[in-house]
């Protein structure tokens, strides 16, 4: 008996190490990554829209901004101390996945702020969804599996409730649903490569969605215990990191590596990662001061009793576009850089605060670099391109905004064409610029 039982145990370790690995794209160490494709990417994104009727793009990412930082600051930790998320939009960066077997593919949007992996399910009673997106179909999936309440993935985080088959349900910012295991498949899209990975817990949602989307569902990355990251746990060492291309590398695509730094990110600079009480899910590191060009704003003083003000705890979230920084620290910015630029003002549009007037919003030059000074010295140097926003042909604005929800946020435009690695096993961010579009 105990024979039998060793080779069983023996059988299950090698095929779910042979399975998640299948047809993978292993650099070192067990890595492996997959493309990430901007939202308004022309290439690939069921999202883009070339000539859009009423609102442009920056208007767009205007809304998603605010909507976001509204979703990460509203909700006050519940009674077991996680947030109850209201919904938002989740992210401006995609990857293509395959569920169940036989599989199905399904967009699904990818965010640092999110803990949950999901995607819409029959029976969907109240979708909000496209006619002709795709939708999940249990009961034609062979590895298809519902969570039982007794089970203890049935987590209280998502404000479970059971039914009257002892099937756990969820409710979690966009979606409500059953809480499930499912095969993923992960592919890159327009190559056969791909990674197959066995009993992931998704939620399998009959209700809401994202609305006005083609996206299908979310990969929440998030700290918490049933994101893609940590259910891939010490399979990946406990790391991710990925590398986002500007929205203007309308046909290039970004990479999301699970498993070690690729052997391009050189030169890497660290600062401590932390969680707050509020939001133990999220990834926070310290903002100490920023810089303007080469003039500091020294908004960490110390005072007459060796105390320090204005380092601020931000979170990094791949699902906000702009930048949020506190009132105190956003006006003294705006304030420095308009001292610096010495640029006409332009009309502020959509809602972005600090604007100036161009002949051609291509050209930035006379715009200055931004540098946001983290704990421990690491220095995130902003160029022109991802500290300024093109608004429109002529108009070109900063991009961030004033946060009154007392949270400060680290946005997906301030990380593009940078290197982003999270260390999760020793609490460390990793970053260094790099060319996300080429991959150096």
């Amino acid at each position: 008996m105990a024979t039998t039982l060793f080779h069983l145990l023996l059988f299950f370790l090698i095929y779910t190490t042979s399975t998640i690995m299948a047809g993978s794209k292993i650099r070192h160490g067990g890595a492996f990554s997959f493309d990430l494709i901007h939202r308004d990417s022309p290439l690939i994104s069921p999202l883009y829209a070339p000539s859009p009727k009423t609102v442009s793009q920056a208007e767009q990412l205007a809304q998603r901004s605010v909507s976001r930082l509204y979703h990460l600051a509203s909700s006050p930790p519940s009674a077991t101390g996680f947030r109850s998320p209201v919904a938002a939009d989740p992210g401006d960066y995609l990857m293509r996945l395959v569920i169940g077997t036989p599989g199905r593919a399904f967009w699904a949007a990818v965010s640092t702020g999110s803990t949950l992996v999901w995607t819409q399910c029959l029976p969907c009673t109240s979708c909000i969804r496209e006619p002709a997106a795709p939708i999940f179909e249990p009961r034609l999936s062979s590895t298809y599996h519902a969570v039982d309440c007794n089970s203890s993935r049935c987590s209280r985080r998502y404000e479970v409730a059971c039914d009257p088959d002892r099937r756990c349900h969820y409710s979690y910012a966009n979606t409500k649903g059953t809480l499930s295991t499912e095969t993923f498949t992960f592919t890159i899209p327009g190559s056969p490569e791909n990674v197959v990975i066995p009993a992931i817990i998704f939620g399998c949602g009959h209700e809401g969605g994202l609305e006005n989307s083609s996206v299908d569902g979310v990969v929440g990355l998030g700290r918490g215990s049933l994101s893609l990251v940590s259910q891939l746990g010490s399979y990946v060492g406990k790391k991710f990191s990925y590398c986002l291309v500007p929205r203007d590398n309308k046909n290039s695509k970004g990479r999301i590596e699970f498993g070690e730094a690729i052997p391009g990110a050189r030169n890497l600079r660290r600062t401590p990662m932390k969680t707050e009480t509020y939001d133990p899910e999220g990834y926070y590191v310290t903002l100490i001061d920023l810089s303007v060009g080469n003039k500091r704003l020294n908004l960490n003083r110390q005072d007459g009793n060796g105390d320090r003000s204005g380092s601020v705890s931000m979170v990094i979230d791949s699902g906000t576009p702009l930048t949020a920084l506190s009132a105190d620290a956003y006006y003294n910015l705006t304030s420095a850089i308009n001292e610096i630029a010495k640029l006409p003002s332009g009309e502020r549009k959509y809602g972005f605060d600090l604007c100036y007037a161009v002949n051609d919003s291509r050209d930035l030059r006379g715009f200055p670099e931004v540098t946001m000074h983290f704990e421990d010295g690491a220095d995130w140097i902003l160029p022109p391109s991802t500290a300024f926003y093109p608004v429109a042909v002529d108009v070109v604005c900063l991009a961030m905004l004033p946060s009154f929800y007392g949270i400060s946020v680290l946005g997906n435009i301030a990380q593009q064409n940078m290197h982003v690695e999270f260390d999760l096993r020793n609490n460390i961010l990793y970053f260094a610029p790099r060319d996300c579009a080429n991959n150096s």
